[in-house]
């Protein structure tokens, strides 16, 4: 089975089971003292679970990019973009979030541009982690620094008090030590408790911003004060609370609000030219992780906390080092924290890429020199020991060689380590396509007076030549094809090739492997659900009424979830199954061609021509005072045309019209039909318990009153919707005429300047030769045609928009309310003509015992 259709199937199974869950109530346990309190427990968590599958099956497949700080990230991404600073870029710590970066392949784009943007802030749950996490870590941190800690993380720290209280140990720990990693994480701490005092608000929200805001506003905030000379009374104080959310985001909110954000999404569209995304094979979408480079001391927690909560979605991760300082300990760092929490050797998710390259520190050392002379060698002797291949340049370049051993550490193959440069890839790319613009124009007046692009350039055609050797002898040398892709364009268009390749082979299996661990972990959940049912005395059996009554609604509210799903994925339809589209355009085609027009200037035509003097009838006029027929009384001109097309326009809209009205009387009628069962029973209760809403508004209240009528008026969508749609949509007059025939006449018309329009070449005032009359009158009818066609389906479209637009708000309006009608245990029981009992088996107890059940696809 292919992966999209294993990934389809387990999230129909987590969906089956959230809806399921739905009609659980909260906390069951406080409903009746004879159910275990663990069960509120795990209907929490089950309900988390089927969530998260859901997402994960769902998902692009995602690329993470990770790497300490100054590994070159932020400057890597602009290069794949062929946009240097769409993401800002600084050698000192900016941006702290993930960033989640869209491709859109667009054609006829030139220069890469920046398309939405969106701020998603941390939920409540979220903010409780980050904060349990952070003071896990001021325990371990106030451990190392000698200072007694207190039991900081439990219980749940969101409590106005135990912030407090947090506050003020803080206090005690700065004024207690000047450990450098233990105050660097209180100041973070103390930072993030008051902007979750002052912006909670803002929790679980989602803004979109403009470009500019995001570039301003998404700023680390400037920190250079001494963090070992200020008193703790000198850290940020406390921002003015919000005491509700805003309408929109200015970048001063947005970057004082900065900590509490757990991720930006930002669009970008991009040429083909810079990076062609139709190679992929059936992924629609990926998605770029920008994960925060570690090293940012003003937020180093919060972002390793956003990170790996970020990771358990990764499928693929690129991991990049530092070039500069090979070997250096950074990278293992990473490479660690992500194996332990991902649980499992992630070496075959990993590519590595070797950032600035081209700054690897071998002129200091000789190594110049060393490149020159292997260069110079010419020898041709396969038993030379001169003679350059991948083992006398390692041998050589000690640098090189451990920069290139350090990278296999964190991968499977070799084959998926690149040597990069982005300058270098902005650079070729600038010199190959002049129409591209690789950076905003501050970059790119600094690339071409960068003092160093000559020197980088110079180093590139060593490598180049140095590659080449190495093929001579070894022409599958992964070494000397490294080389050549850094020569090529820096190593970015091999990068480029390995996500997509990695995204299109690997990428869905592991989205798939990872949304199965956590069906597996859902699973266990049902198992335990299973052990606790089991252990629970059910009471007393429900009716028979009741029972029917319960899975007549179930089966209603499910039935129209599948409506609500589906809506808009095929066209409407007529009963033999013809969309409402090819209908109206056959009926244009009919209509058109019919023309008498049409028929009598092609009967005339000879050998293309039609002629300009009048058949001579002979006797036949003599006898018979027949009047040969003359080119005038054929259409002389597009005007002549014109009356014909307005009055064919108004029946072709007539026409449409009544065919949209006939398909969605028909999707409507087989809706009723599929809950057709549903209905007689729901209507069979009701009338021989004699209920009705006066009765329910007089035992239960106006709101159970709703419910019902809700029901009544939701289980006959032909009888009940069909009218109010058809007039909220605008289409029940079909005497009002939308369409301008004017407007849309595609032959020239006589105006102020042009007195008759267009004179056709077979007209007596205007009679040519040179020109096929046949011809002219096929084009003419196929142009009107066409024009007209598209014109008529496009105002069914729109029709047809408007008409899911209004059956969508009544499923998403009627919904919720039959959901809320399922858990009204009490009034279900009354509508069924059960007695009230103390120990009635609760009807979400047995749509547990069904999710229990339920098993997940093979």
């Amino acid at each position: 089975m292919k992966a999209q259709e294993k990934l389809a199937e387990l999230r129909e199974y987590a969906e089956q089971l959230q809806h399921k869950l739905e009609a659980i109530p909260a906390k069951p346990s406080q409903k009746e003292d004879w159910i275990p309190s663990n069960l509120d427990n795990l209907v929490m968590e089950m309900r988390k679970a089927t969530k998260e599958i859901i997402e994960s099956a769902s998902s692009p497949v995602k690329i993470a990019i990770v790497g300490e700080f100054g590994s070159g990230k932020t400057s890597l991404i602009g290069s794949l973009l062929g946009y240097a600073d769409a993401l800002p870029i600084s050698e000192n710590p900016t941006t702290g979030n993930v960033t989640a970066i869209h491709l859109v392949q667009q054609e006829g784009l030139q220069t890469t541009e920046v398309g939405n943007c969106t701020v998603e802030y941390l939920d409540e749950q979220g903010i409780k982690a980050c904060l349990k996490f952070m003071l896990q870590e001021a325990e371990k941190r106030a451990i190392a620094a000698q200072i007694l800690p207190q039991k900081l993380s439990s219980p749940p720290p969101l409590q106005f008090d135990r912030l407090t209280k947090i506050l003020q140990w803080c206090e005690t720990a700065w004024n207690s030590t000047h450990n450098l990693e233990l105050r660097y994480l209180v100041r973070e701490l103390v930072g993030f408790i008051r902007i979750i005092k002052a912006y909670g608000v803002l929790c679980n929200r989602t803004y979109p911003i403009d470009n500019a805001t995001a570039k301003e506003g998404l700023k680390l905030a400037d920190t250079s004060d001494s963090i070992q000379s200020i008193e703790f009374n000198q850290l940020p104080n406390s921002p003015h609370r919000l005491s509700n959310p805003p309408q929109q985001l200015n970048s001063s909110l947005l970057q004082k609000s900065f900590p509490l954000i757990r991720r930006v999404k930002i669009e970008f569209k991009i040429s083909k030219d810079i990076w062609d995304l139709s190679a992929l094979k059936g992924v629609k979408e990926f998605i770029l992780l920008d994960f925060p480079g570690l090293g940012a001391a003003n937020s180093g927690v919060r972002d390793t906390f956003l990170s790996l909560q970020e990771l358990a979605e990764v499928q693929t991760i690129l991991i990049l080092l530092d070039g500069r300082r090979p070997g250096s300990n950074g990278a293992n760092q990473i490479f660690t924290i992500m194996q332990q929490h991902k649980g499992e050797n992630i070496k075959d998710r990993i590519l590595v890429g070797i950032g600035r390259f081209d700054q690897l520190p071998i002129i200091n050392e000789g190594g110049e020199q060393i490149i020159d002379g292997l260069i110079a060698n010419d020898s041709k002797d396969p038993f030379d020991d001169s003679q350059i291949t991948e083992v006398t340049l390692l041998e050589k370049l000690t640098v090189l060689k451990t920069t290139i051993a350090y990278a296999k550490a964190f991968t499977l193959r070799e084959d998926r380590i690149v040597l990069l440069s982005p300058i270098l890839a902005l650079s070729e790319l600038s010199t190959r396509f002049a129409q591209i613009q690789v950076g905003s124009q501050k970059f790119i007046d600094n690339l071409h007076d960068r003092s160093d692009l000559q020197q980088l350039n110079r180093l590139r055609s060593k490598w180049i030549k140095v590659s080449q050797k190495i093929q001579e002898f070894q022409p599958k040398s992964t070494l000397a094809k490294q080389l050549g892709d850094f020569g090529s364009d820096g190593g970015v268009g091999r990068i480029r090739e390995l996500i997509l390749t990695h995204v299109s082979e690997h990428g869905l299996k592991q989205l798939s492997q990872d949304t199965q661990k956590k069906i597996q972990a859902l699973r266990h959940q049902q198992e335990q659900l299973k052990q606790i049912l089991a252990n629970i005395e059910i009471p007393i059996s429900d009716s028979p009424s009741l029972q029917i009554l319960c899975q007549s609604l179930e089966n209603l509210i499910e039935t129209y979830r599948v409506f609500q799903r589906d809506l808009g994925k095929k066209p409407l339809q007529d009963r033999r199954g013809i969309s409402i589209e090819q209908i109206v355009k056959d009926e244009v085609v009919f209509k058109l061609y019919n023309w008498s027009e049409w028929n009598s200037m092609f009967d005339k035509v000879k050998q293309g021509m039609i002629p300009t003097s009048p058949k001579d009838l002979g006797i036949i006029q003599d006898i018979f005072d027949e009047e040969p027929e003359i080119n005038s009384v054929f259409p002389q001109k597009s005007e002549d045309f014109y009356l014909t097309f307005n009055e064919t326009l108004k029946q072709l809209e007539k026409f449409s019209y009544s065919q949209l009205k006939q398909v969605v009387e028909n999707l409507l009628n087989q809706w009723s039909e599929q809950v057709a069962q549903e209905r007689k029973n729901i209507r069979e209760i009701l009338q021989t318990q004699v209920i009705s809403q006066s009765s329910i508004l007089e035992r239960f209240g106006k709101s159970e009153a709703e419910l019902l009528k809700r029901l009544l008026r939701s289980d006959h969508p032909r009888e009940q919707w069909l009218q109010p749609i058809l007039t909220k949509a605008g289409i029940v007059d079909d005497s009002l005429f939308i369409l301008q025939p004017e407007m849309i006449f595609p032959l020239a018309r006589a105006d102020e300047k042009h007195k008759i329009g267009y004179i056709f070449p077979w007209s007596t005032d205007c009679y040519s030769s040179s020109i096929n009359h046949q011809v002219v009158i096929s084009r003419m009818r196929q142009e009107i045609t066409q024009c007209t066609s598209l014109h008529i389906v496009g105002l069914v479209n729109q029709a047809t928009q408007k008409v899911n637009a209004q059956i969508k708000a009544i499923l998403d309006f009627l919904i919720p309310n039959l959901q809320q009608l399922s858990t009204q245990e009490e009034l279900l029981r009354y509508m069924a003509g059960g007695k009230e009992q103390e120990q009635a088996t609760p009807i979400w107890l047995q749509i547990l015992s069904e999710i229990a059940e339920i098993s997940p696809p093979d």
